[in-house]
C-alpha cells in the first residue's frame, strides 16, 4: 500500500508541474548566466532555489543582513516524494521572501504561489501521515479501505477546489 500511494503521489507532483532533478539543474544552468528562470510553479522555483552550494552562502549572508533565521530550504530528492512534503512543511517564508527580493532572474512568489503551496503541503501531509501508518511493524490490512477512502475525498475536493481547496 505505500508504494501505491508514492505512486499516487508521483503522480500527483507531476501534474503540479513541480519539476525534477534535470529542470532543476537547466534552471540552475540559466540562473548562473544571469538569464530568467521564467514562471514556473512555485513549487520548482522552491527546488530551484535550493540546489546550489552558493545559494546557501547567499542565503545565510541575507538571513544575517535582515536579521532572520538562516534556516535553509532542504533540496527535495525526487525519488522520494516525503522530502518535497518536509521542504513544504519546514519552508521559512519570511527568508524565501527575502532572498527572492536579492535576485533579478526568479519571478517573487505571489500570494496566490504561497496559497498553492500551501494546499500542495495539505495534501501531501496527509499521504506522509497514512504512508507512515502504512509503514507499521504490524500494519493492518482492515485501515487500507478508511485510507483509500479518505485520501479519494483529499482528492476530489482538490481536484474540484472545494472545500479548503
Amino acid at each position: 500500500m505505500a508504494h501505491v500511494l508514492n505512486l499516487i503521489v508521483s503522480d500527483i507532483l507531476s501534474e503540479l508541474e513541480a519539476g525534477d532533478h534535470s529542470t532543476a539543474v537547466a534552471a540552475c544552468d540559466l540562473m548562473q548566466n544571469n538569464n530568467a528562470v521564467g514562471p514556473h510553479s512555485a513549487l520548482a522555483r522552491l527546488r530551484i532555489m535550493a540546489r546550489t552550494p552558493q545559494r546557501k552562502q547567499q542565503w545565510k549572508l541575507i538571513c544575517q543582513t535582515n536579521r532572520l533565521k538562516d534556516q535553509f530550504i532542504e533540496y527535495d530528492i525526487d525519488t522520494r516524494w516525503n522530502s518535497t512534503h518536509r521542504m513544504l512543511r519546514d519552508e521559512p517564508k519570511q527568508q524565501i521572501k527575502k532572498w527572492i527580493e536579492h535576485q533579478t532572474y526568479l519571478p517573487l512568489f505571489t500570494a496566490e504561489d504561497w496559497d498553492h503551496l500551501q494546499q500542495i503541503e495539505n495534501v501531501l501531509a496527509k499521504f506522509e501521515e497514512y504512508t507512515l501508518a502504512v509503514s507499521k511493524r504490524h500494519p493492518q490490512i482492515s485501515l487500507a479501505i478508511p485510507i483509500y477512502y479518505e485520501l479519494h475525498d483529499i482528492l476530489l475536493d482538490a481536484s474540484s477546489r472545494e472545500g479548503e481547496f
